[in-house]
């Protein structure tokens, strides 16, 4: 009886072998989903801007202490903090993202946050 739990031991341990994130099929915003498309800003990216973030008492005119990302440059100046905010899931504060829009703005900083 013994033996049957030591053998039933060694087939579970060396069934758990570690499989990465690709293996298992669990996609990461900006990783390698579109990576290989162009992102554009106007065509993509500002759309996403103009709906999340650059609203009434967010990043828009008027609002204080926060970048205007109604400005174009205001965006590219910012674009690795935007990564980093949408990454952590802190922004946009009101409402959420979906993982295309995700993984868009990821992209399009990944690419080195071209202005178009």
């Amino acid at each position: 009886m013994k033996n049957v739990f030591l053998v039933f031991g060694i087939l579970f341990v060396f069934s758990c072998t570690y499989n990465s994130e690709e293996e298992l099929g669990i996609i990461i915003p900006g990783d390698i989903t579109i990576e290989e498309q162009v992102i554009g800003f106007q065509a993509t990216v500002r759309p996403i801007i103009d709906e999340n973030c650059a609203i009434k008492d967010c990043h828009a005119a008027g609002a204080t202490d926060q970048p205007d990302f109604s400005v174009d440059l205001v965006v590219e100046a910012y674009s690795s903090s935007i990564k980093e905010e949408v990454l952590s899931g802190r922004m946009p504060r009101e409402g959420t993202l979906t993982f295309q829009e995700k993984d868009s703005l990821i992209s399009w900083v990944n690419q080195g946050a071209i202005l178009d």
